[in-house]
């Protein structure tokens, strides 16, 4: 009966065992790969950030050829301009 429960014991230990080593082995490369899925995240908003002010900047100097064009007024330019910029 002692080997029985001596047995189940170290059985139990070792169960226990396992995850924690695990966990020591694979913790740097968990760490690893969370920083580059954010990374990866940072660096798309980012992308979309500048895709954005590109858009506007484009849609600012499309606005000012058609001002100096005379195709539309000064107070439609400033009026547009606003919306712009406030978006």
């Amino acid at each position: 009966m002692f080997w029985i429960g001596l047995f189940l014991l170290l059985f139990t230990f070792l169960l226990w065992l396992l995850p924690i080593i695990f966990y020591q082995t694979q913790k740097g490369s968990v760490r690893d790969e969370i920083r580059r899925t954010l990374d990866n995240i940072k660096a798309e908003y980012n992308n979309q950030n500048i895709a954005v002010a590109n858009n506007s900047a484009d849609e600012l100097l499309k606005l000012a050829e058609l001002r100096d064009k005379n195709i539309i007024t000064n107070e439609e330019f400033e009026k547009r301009k606003k919306q712009i910029l406030e978006s």
